[in-house]
């Protein structure tokens, strides 16, 4: 390449890449446009159109497959996807805005990415599921007030779920299914939450079960087993006192889910 051809190049290198640059950054700036949006319909009380959300959503599906598809080791580093995404969503105008991504596995196969983003504190909120097909990310499974009606879509944790038997001897004879629990709610007084347990197989989500908003919750999850504890008789004339409570036991084998604890512990009223 002559010296003229090479001074050529660079000059049409330079006027060329801010635009490039602008063409990388638009999904990101848009997304972020739009969960502005969404986070103040919410906490106006106004119902956002659902193709807002679904266009939103499909931005943030293209960003996080970008940055998984990056990725060459076989633990996908959730860790610093979430952090970089959520510089694209945080505005001083959402309040608990987030999002959450988190590792789900199991022996001898492929892992399976879960991500949780609140647009704030009052949602809405969604999960979204990637999995590998053909060597590729990409999206395989959502929940949202719009696929699942009875989803509680507010201030929302996800917590990956080892079952007992992935875990487990190799040659075990139950199937390890991988499992997530989502919590929403839990930002009042009361720390008031539903609890989701969704069963997530070639990265498909499906409802296990779930609960009403509970009252007064806190929970644990440790070696597939998840305690949950909550006021079952809350006292009406004073709702900040319970008659009665809680403490449940659930198991999560790799392929049911059972309640192996159920203790209700009357409180003396003052």
């Amino acid at each position: 390449m002559t010296a003229r051809w090479k001074c050529l190049a660079a000059m049409l290198a330079a006027c060329f890449a801010p635009s490039l640059v602008a063409a990388q950054a638009a999904p990101g700036a848009e997304f972020k446009k739009l969960a502005e949006r969404l986070a103040a319909d919410r906490l106006g009380g106004v119902d956002s159109p659902q193709d807002l959300q679904e266009k939103a959503l499909a931005l943030l599906d293209g960003l996080v497959v970008d940055e998984l598809q990056k990725s060459s080791s076989e633990a996908p580093p959730v860790a610093a996807i979430s952090q970089k995404l959520a510089g694209t969503l945080k505005s001083d105008s959402q309040v608990g805005a987030g999002i959450q991504l988190v590792v789900l596995s199991a022996r001898g196969r492929e892992p399976i990415v879960a991500l949780a983003v609140n647009f704030g504190f009052g949602g809405p909120a969604a999960i979204r599921i990637y999995a590998k097909r053909d060597a590729r990310w990409e999206r395989t499974g959502r929940v949202d007030r719009f696929t699942h009606k009875v989803f509680f879509d507010e201030s929302l944790v996800l917590v990956p779920f080892d079952s007992l038997s992935a875990n487990g001897p190799p040659n075990s004879s139950v199937p390890a299914v991988l499992a997530l629990l989502a919590v929403t709610g839990r930002t009042d007084d009361f720390q008031s939450g539903a609890f989701f347990l969704w069963r997530v197989a070639r990265g498909v989500p499906e409802l296990e079960w779930q609960t009403d908003v509970l009252p007064q919750t806190s929970y644990e999850v440790s070696g597939g087993i998840l305690r949950l504890s909550y006021c079952s008789e809350p006292d009406e004339e004073r709702p900040r006192l319970c008659r009665q409570t809680a403490r449940d036991a659930y198991r999560w084998d790799g392929s049911a889910w059972t309640r192996t604890e159920h203790i209700v512990s009357p409180r003396p009223q003052p």
